[in-house]
């Protein structure tokens, strides 16, 4: 997915603030990984299953209902 760095300050702010309710990992540094995730030139159906797969240990359940909300946010 393509992401200007402009954008990807915001998103990763929008990123922390979702990540702080739902892991016990360092937001911030978990947000920087959510980002190289989203940020692989994947197509979106892969990048949906491959973020489920490499979060699922630091968002304890929530990993299904995140990155969905991740790729379709505005």
């Amino acid at each position: 997915m393509l992401i200007p760095e402009d954008e990807a300050v915001e998103l990763k702010a929008w990123i922390v603030k979702k990540l702080v309710d739902i892991s016990d990992a360092d937001s911030d540094v978990l947000a920087d990984y959510v980002l190289a995730l989203v940020r692989a030139e994947t197509a979106e159906p892969e990048l949906r299953l491959s973020a489920i797969a490499n979060l699922e240990d630091f968002l304890q359940g929530s990993t299904y209902r995140n990155p969905e909300g991740l790729l379709k946010c505005d």
